[in-house]
């Protein structure tokens, strides 16, 4: 996240196994190109299924993520 903050790359390998992380942390700190990024390594990593949608709606709902927040309502 640092890296991010001071113009860095952060690498596609760190974001895929660590997007849920990063993406709340992006979201507290108002990281919003971070945010993005992470938010789609999340929805690529992530399976929705009748089990956990509703904590992926809130966790959306609550971090503003439009994209996690849209595939969660289908």
């Amino acid at each position: 996240m640092l890296r991010s903050l001071y113009g860095g790359l952060i690498l596609p390998a760190e974001l895929k196994s660590n997007s849920e992380t990063i993406l709340t942390a992006a979201c507290e700190y108002g990281f919003n190109k971070l945010k993005s990024e992470a938010e789609v390594w999340y929805m690529k990593s992530l399976e929705l299924t009748v089990e956990n949608v509703i904590d992926v709606f809130l966790k959306a709902d609550g971090n503003n993520c439009v994209i996690l927040r849209e595939a969660s309502k289908k």
